[in-house]
């Protein structure tokens, strides 16, 4: 046999985990290649050991290996400089598929062999490599640069091959003579920027290539199967995948499909070419293809992406037509109304469906553009005849009257339209736009008709509809429609409780403005209790989680207005004026006559309360006329009792009694019963000051069984001097009581035992030891030990009363009982002298009262006492999954914590316990409180509070699981590992050993932590 041209004796390496295969083929090659010496290995590990330490010609490699594959093993041998650019060949135990063949190109092999293999085609093979190798060796002798070149070369031709061939999706090679063109016209990727390799690229590559390339750059990102549906090339998955290997391309995983897209700045270059080089019918197709491929799958928002990339704007408007609030479902709107912002605006004024879109994107972020953009879609629907889109824009323009700007005045015309477009388009509605329809017609007739009763008729029919197809934000919006209904009606408990179940429905939707809503009515329902801190604190969520959108909604003077009611309550007129003077210049929001009336209305009664008499009239004239042109029915109501209640005020009776009794009237015909206590209540005084006793007495007793059956203490117009006149007409027990819990709310008063109205004395034991009483402060500081714990056994007893022999067995324990005797007389005698110093004689009769052997304590607010009844309150509305209420209440309880249960003082044992039991309450409020505002996304709130109950006791480990998973949602890995070193340092100092320490860490479970 002829032997191989060479100089001297080869290697070869042969790779295979198969040790028969490895035996047959150095057989096959000794016997007829007598010069080739052969080294064999058993896996690629050892493989690479061997080139490692003897220098190798070239090798054979099998490529399916336990461990390390021959793909990997030739990767790793290109990579040695020893190593690099010895010939290759892959043996395969199958056909080489083209993304094999194209990868093995890569790593760089230059052939593949199929087993089993003939002794003819493996000596050829071998042959072959020889041939390379001693061509190889004369290029080195010849030139070493020239070497340098060829490699370059030699590289380039293998990266260009492996993309032909993934394209082509065939085992046979490309066209030779083009491969050698492309090498030496296009620029090495390894070292050439993106734009120009693709911009070469895109001018040497064969056709279906370049028009491949230039088509798929004018979409943003393509799912594999649409780029398969565009492609001219066979196999356009594995030439991305080529390219994101070279890092040339993306690629994303996007709703459980792969997308494929170019870098930015090469997808702007390619993009160029296309419009040059694409004809422009054929670029409109592609976007029209990619449309209906989007389309097909009710990916609305991406399909409405391709229409405006293309300018196809009769295709836009007819798609926003076809879907309608579909586009504004949870997942598309942001992109949706991105896009049509990107519309030229002069085109969108054109078009009835862009101009409501537009409208209704500008509503979402509170834009003072939407009430043109609604109203202008709604005449080109008018002028169109097209009736949905009429009946949508009044559907959008219902919440912009609510939500932004207020303007009653345009529902005098129009709401009647709305209900027979309601009732006439219904079938023509998607799904979602006839629950949209439903709550906006509903809160239509509940705003601006006061028609109750209509109300209840659209939530009885599309609730339980929404309920049926459990579809969250429908259901979110009616139980909204379902608590404001329950508020008008005076029907609290349900208005919370629908509102309860509003919130749990927000937690699966994105930020949508009902978010916005939602904190409004949780607002509007506390001031129907009469609850200032509550609605101070809720006010406070409200601007936390939407600042912006609050100063620019109608929402800022809205619960403004109704703070200052609440302030009216407490006698604070000139506070509320204030209020309301701010809120009447709160910028475009208050512009027209229906917000402008309230906020009038209601400066005339303050104003009257103040003695501005000219100016009362005033503002309530002006209010009254304002009120003509908004429209109204509850708002008027609200007119007509504040009215009456400013003439009562400026003593004009008679014309203070026609506003209450035709808002009386009102009331009863549209039997609303959130405004009707206040009428009734003040219909007592004016009745009364007309001298119709009988007419007053009927009032009062209406009042009465207003405020027990609708269970709250507060009534609309309450104030102290109308709280004090209705006492004084006080004649059975029940309207004593119910008046008696109105004091004690509002006015800080009570009813002693002779029926006498006394301040209460309020002690403040968080933090200190206090006592306030009309504004007059007693620290305890100032009295003996002895005097100190009687007074705070007291306060913590049943009942706040002791026996004397149980005092005296607490304090004194091991005296002689008439040693303890005396001590506790002169403890006691000390006590009610510093207080009788301090307030009067009072102290005796009314508050530290002594009588038949027990010491008590009466007519007492305290503050721990408050702590623990709304903890118990706070774990009740939490088992019944009532989480908004829950949190009120954990909030007032942390406004008391003010320090330690009677922090500075010496305690007797049943002080101190109650002292630890306070303790582990703050530490359980602040952790339930963090997991509440966890479920609401606010993050750092909950950290700041946990870290709190840290700086009580670092070693709670509630609080620091939380605060672990905290950390895990942000990824905040350092914040972390601080907090475990200081657990760690924490448990040190409580005299743990460090296996004790790092079982408690582990339990913790913190391994997703020491994977990074």
């Amino acid at each position: 046999m002829q032997q191989a041209n060479t100089d001297r004796q080869f290697t070869l390496l042969l790779v295979d985990d198969n040790p028969t295969n490895l035996l047959l083929l150095t057989k096959i090659i000794e016997l007829d290649l007598h010069e080739v010496r052969i080294l064999t290995a058993g896996s690629a590990h050892e493989g690479l050991e061997i080139a490692a330490r003897q220098k190798i010609d070239g090798a054979f490699i099998d490529v399916q290996m336990p461990g390390m594959t021959g793909l990997d093993m030739c990767r790793r041998l290109n990579e040695s400089p020893s190593t690099a650019g010895l010939p290759l060949v892959l043996m395969t135990a199958h056909l080489a598929s083209p993304e094999m063949r194209a990868e093995g190109l890569e790593v760089g092999a230059y052939d593949f062999i199929s087993q089993p293999i003939s002794n003819v085609e493996m000596l050829a093979r071998v042959k072959v490599m020889l041939r390379l190798c001693a061509q190889e060796r004369r290029s080195v002798q010849l030139n070493q640069g020239l070497r340098q070149q060829i490699d370059d070369q030699s590289l380039r031709l293998r990266w260009i091959s492996g993309l032909l061939i993934s394209g082509e999706g065939a085992v046979t090679m490309p066209d030779q003579q083009l491969i050698k063109h492309l090498v030496s016209v296009l620029p090495d990727p390894t070292t050439t920027e993106d734009q120009v390799f693709f911009d070469r690229l895109t001018s040497e590559f064969p056709l279906p290539w370049r028009r491949t390339l230039l088509k798929l750059s004018l979409l943003t990102g393509t799912p594999v199967s649409l780029a398969r549906e565009l492609s001219e090339i066979n196999d356009i998955e594995a030439v991305f995948d080529y390219l994101y290997r070279h890092e040339l391309a993306l690629k994303q995983s996007f709703e459980g499909q792969d997308v494929v897209l170019f870098k930015p700045r090469t997808r702007d270059l390619l993009r160029q070419k296309a419009q040059h080089e694409l004809e422009a019918f054929e670029i409109q197709k592609i976007y029209a293809q990619a449309a209906d491929w989007y389309t097909q799958r009710n990916d609305h928002a991406s399909a409405l992406e391709c229409l405006v990339e293309a300018q196809q704007y009769p295709l836009v408007s007819q798609l926003l037509s076809q879907y309608g609030y579909d586009l504004f479902d949870d997942d598309q709107a942001a992109r949706v109304q991105m896009l049509i912002s990107a519309i030229p605006e002069d085109l969108v004024a054109q078009c009835g469906w862009m101009s409501l879109f537009k409208g209704v994107s500008c509503l979402n972020s509170q834009s003072g553009e939407a009430d043109s953009w609604l109203e202008l879609a709604y005449q080109l629907f008018c002028s169109g005849k097209d009736e949905r889109g009429q009946l949508l824009t009044l559907t959008q323009q219902v919440f912009l009257s609510l939500y932004q700007d207020g303007c009653f005045e345009r529902w005098s015309k129009r709401l009647e339209r709305l209900r027979e477009l309601a009732l006439s388009q219904r079938s023509l509605l998607n799904e979602v736009e006839q629950f949209k329809v439903a709550y906006a017609l509903g809160c239509a007739e509940l705003f601006f008709a006061g028609r109750l009763k209509e109300v209840e008729k659209i939530l009885e029919s599309s609730l339980a509809e929404a309920q049926q197809r459990q579809l969250a934000r429908p259901q979110m919006e009616l139980n909204l429609l379902r608590s404001l209904l329950g508020l008008q009606q005076g029907r609290y408990l349900v208005a919370k409780t629908a509102l309860e179940q509003a919130f749990k429905f927000s937690y699966q939707i994105s930020q949508v403005i009902e978010h916005r809503v939602l904190q409004v009515v949780a607002c509007e329902i506390l001031h129907a209790e009469g609850d200032l801190e509550g609605f101070r604190q809720q006010l406070k969520i409200f601007k936390q989680c939407c600042h912006e959108a609050y100063e620019q909604s109608l929402f800022s003077p809205l619960l403004s207005y109704y703070e200052a009611t609440l302030l009216l309550a407490r006698g604070e007129y000139q506070g509320a004026l204030e209020r309301l003077e701010l809120a009447r210049f709160d910028g475009s929001s208050v512009t027209h006559s229906h917000m402008k009336s309230r906020l009038l209305q209601l400066c005339a009664f303050c104003r009257a309360a103040t003695g501005q008499t000219a100016a009362a009239l005033d503002d309530i004239n002006q209010a009254m006329e304002l009120r003509k042109k908004a429209g109204g029915v509850f708002p008027r109501q609200e007119n007509l009792l504040f009215a009456g209640m400013t003439f009562a005020l400026l003593k004009d009776y008679e014309q203070s009694a026609g506003y209450l009794d035709a808002g009386l009237q009102q009331s009863r015909t549209t039997q609303e019963e959130r405004l009707r206590p206040g009428f009734h209540a003040w219909s007592v005084v004016v009745e009364s000051a007309l001298g119709r006793a009988d007419v007053a007495e009927e009032h009062l007793g209406e009042l009465i069984r207003q405020l027990k059956r609708h269970k709250v203490t507060y009534t609309w117009g309450l104030t102290p001097e109308l709280l004090q006149d209705l006492s004084g007409r006080a004649r059975d027990t029940q309207t004593q009581l119910v008046l008696r819990q109105l004091f004690e709310k509002y006015s800080l008063l009570t009813f002693n035992a002779q029926n006498d109205l006394i301040p209460v004395l309020r002690i403040r034991t968080m933090g200190g030891f206090e006592l306030a009483l009309d504004d007059i402060r007693f620290d305890f500081s100032h009295v003996g030990f002895g005097s100190r714990q009687i007074f705070a056994l007291l306060v913590i007893a049943p009942n706040h009363a002791m026996s004397l022999e149980l005092v005296m067995s607490l304090l004194w324990p091991e005296s002689p009982a008439s040693r303890a005797r005396s001590s506790f007389d002169t403890a006691h005698s000390r006590l009610r002298r510093a207080l009788e110093e301090c307030y009067g004689p009072r102290i005796r009769q009314d508050y530290l009262v002594l009588e038949k052997g027990m010491l008590a304590l009466k007519n007492i607010q305290v503050d721990c006492n408050v702590v623990e009844s709304s903890m118990a309150q706070a774990h009740y509305y939490l088992q019944r999954g009532s989480d908004w209420q829950a949190e009120l209440l954990l909030w007032k309880i942390d406004a008391l914590y003010n320090g330690e249960f009677l922090a500075g003082f010496d305690l007797v044992e049943d002080l101190l316990n109650r002292r630890e039991q306070l303790n582990r309450q703050h530490l359980e409020q602040l952790e339930l409180l963090a997991q509440l505002l966890k479920k609401r996304q606010q993050y750092a709130e909950a950290i700041r509070l946990l870290q709190r109950g840290l700086e009580l006791d670092p070693t709670q480990d509630a609080l620091i699981r939380q605060l672990l998973s905290l950390y895990r949602v942000q990824q905040d890995h350092r914040a972390a590992g601080a907090l475990l070193e200081k657990y760690r340092v924490a448990l040190k100092k409580e005299d743990y050993d460090q296996y004790e320490i790092d079982e408690l860490v582990d339990a913790l479970g913190v391994q997703w932590l020491t994977r990074h």
